[in-house]
Formats: C-alpha cells, structure tokens, sequence
C-alpha cells in the first residue's frame, strides 16, 4: 500500500498533470445543509415534480398500446427516469428528440413543456445547493496545485475537466486571483472560442526588451458537459457565457447524445470539448487524476482507453470508498498504466494529499 501511495506522488509530481472531476467533487454532506447534487439525487428532483408527476399520468391514463405516441413516450418515463436503471442524461436526451415521431402538435408542444421542466428542475436543484462549505474546499484545492507546481519540474498549465454543471471552479479560482481560461472571451458579451485555451499568459511585469516572458501558472478549465453559465444564441447562433446568479435564462447544459446536440446545435462545442480532452491526455508523459466519478461515461471512458494505449500516459484513480476502489481495480487490473489510490479519498482529503507532498523535486 505505501509502495502505491509513493508512486502517486512521484506520478503527480512528475507529469503532465490534468484533472478529471466528477459530481463527487462537489458534495459534502453536513447536517442542515443542501449538498451539491448527485445523478441520484437530480433523479428523485424530478420524479418528486408536480407537474411532472401530472404529465405522467396523463400519457398513462391516454396510453393505448406501446407503440402510439402516448405509449411511446410513456415507454420512456418508465425505462429512462423511473425504473432501477434511470439516468437523468438519457431520459432529458431522449425526451428531445420526440418531435420527430410525435404527429399531434399540442401534444409535442407538452412533452417540450416537460422537457422544459426537467431542465428547470436540474437548475433549481443545483442553485438549493449550499455553496458556504464545499467553496473553501476548491479553494485549498487551487492552492494545492500552485504547491505542486512549485515543488515539481512541470512547467506546463494544469488542465482542469470536468462533467459538473457547477461554478465552484471559476468561484474558487477568481477569489484567489488565479488566471484561468475557460473557451470565452470577452467582458459584455462572452463569446465561446476554443483557440483560447492556447493563448499563452504573458506577465507583463517581467517584460524586458520585448522579450516576452510566458508564465504557465494558470489554469485551463473545460466544462465538458455545459454549465449553468452557458447560454445560446439563438439569433447569432453561437455559445455565450452569462452570470447565472444575475441573469435569469435556461442554460445550455450538455447531456452525452448526439440527437440532443443536432437538436440544440451544441454539437460543434461539445465536440471541440472532446478532443481537447483527447488531446490532452494523449500527450507525451501525461497523467490523467480522476476523482468524484465512477467514470460511468462511456465517451469519456472511450476517450481514456485510446489513452491508455499510449506507454507515457498514467491513468490515476482516487475511488471515494473501498467498494469503488475494487471495482477500480478490478476493471483496470489488465494495464500497466493505471493506478489506484489504495485509501479512499473525498475531494476534500485529495486537496490534504497535494498538499502535504514534499521534496519531490529532482
């Protein structure tokens, strides 16, 4: 075990490091306060919804055979959002893309209500969550990568991913005054542009003779399913980025189906999301840290198997409890490549672990 916990370190401090966060990350349980939601927890938002529950029961009580309209779409209720094997993505995925079987036109625009609904109840969910005891967490996080940093031979900016809808990041990062880039541009009207997360930081204060010094120290964040602060333009046809805290607007929160993107013309920024995420990891000498997943994804997973083929790539995996750990090591014990924490480690304990690396310099 301590042999396991040495090659961590010596692989985080040693490597192109990137992240990849789950919703774990964002969930501390404290007695009294709302948590940052789980698949599972967003689940029961929406089956616990009034009207949602109403609609429901109206497709079942005008549900004639399976394969009407009516049956159809109540097909998906019970396989997609209440059966054992629910998923919130699917079902708001599949929802979706009924225009395109659905004849009866006051009937399609009340399956796009309760689309509308399911996006809302997702919003609501994730703005009840108590931002006071998880911010400080994220925080110590960003001053754990800044002593990474300064304690390895790793010049290259840290590359943050992650599946959550959250602003904890992008919080904790600008109360810190960490310079980070997240694929807008802009001050009044944030545009998306994926060329910025290859610009470079120049300090201007250590400019001497128009010789530029870059400094690597910031923080490339990419968003890969949405965020509350996305929104589209319908108008113009682009991705903005608005303050969800001031401005009220449905955000443009991703879920992994191509029909969905086809229909939200989101394809083309989730997409450009993915192969940044490909290759980034596929770089020479890159470790990838997971952590608050159970990489249940299977673009994503599908992205980090080509990873793996590649002999300089480390897949580093912190499991939440024993039970995931198994499982971790169990599916991975095949490769090399992959390592897996042998403690289970919160978000919180991740951070503590940065942190309390030392003398790893060469």
């Amino acid at each position: 075990m301590e042999r396991i916990k040495k090659k961590a370190e010596l692989i985080l401090t040693h490597s192109n490091v990137c992240f990849l966060f789950g919703a774990g990350t964002s969930v501390i349980k404290e007695k009294g306060k709302v948590s940052f939601p789980l698949m599972v927890d967003l689940l029961s938002s929406i089956r616990e919804n009034t009207e949602i529950k109403a609609f429901y029961d109206k497709i079942k009580e005008n549900s004639k055979d399976i394969s009407d309209q009516y049956g159809i779409i109540k097909s998906m209720f019970d396989k997609h959002l209440y059966s054992e094997e629910a998923n919130v993505e699917i079902f708001l995925s599949v929802l979706d893309c009924t225009e395109q079987f659905i004849v009866d036109e006051d009937f399609k625009k009340e399956v796009a209500k309760c689309c509308t609904l399911v996006k809302n109840c997702v919003k609501e969910r994730i703005f009840e969550s108590d931002t006071t005891n998880i911010l400080p967490v994220y925080k110590n996080f960003y001053r754990s990568i800044h002593h990474l940093k300064e304690i390895s031979n790793n010049n290259q900016p840290i590359n943050i991913f992650t599946t959550n809808y959250d602003m904890m990041n992008e919080f904790a990062m600008e109360e810190l005054g960490v310079h980070y880039y997240s694929g807008f541009y802009g001050i009044v009207h944030r545009r998306f542009n994926l060329a910025f997360y290859d610009h470079e930081f120049v300090n201007i204060h250590k400019i001497k003779n128009a010789n530029y010094i870059v400094d690597n120290n910031h923080i490339n964040l990419y968003k890969l399913h949405g965020s509350l602060s996305w929104c589209y333009d319908e108008i113009n046809h682009e991705l903005k980025e608005k303050n969800p805290y001031e401005n009220s607007f449905s955000p443009e929160i991703i879920y992994p189906s191509s029909t969905k993107f086809q229909k939200t013309n989101s394809i083309v920024y989730y997409s450009s999301l993915m192969r940044e995420f490909s290759d980034k990891i596929c770089k020479e000498n890159t470790t990838l840290a997971v952590i608050g997943t159970s990489l249940a994804d299977e673009h994503i997973n599908k992205m980090i198997e080509n990873a793996l083929a590649i002999n300089t790539f480390t897949l580093l995996i912190f499991g939440f409890n024993k039970c995931e750990i198994e499982y971790f090591e169990k599916k991975y014990s095949q490769y090399q490549n992959v390592v897996v924490y042998p403690e289970p480690k919160t978000f919180s304990q991740l951070t503590d672990l940065l942190l309390g690396i030392e003398g790893a310099k060469q």
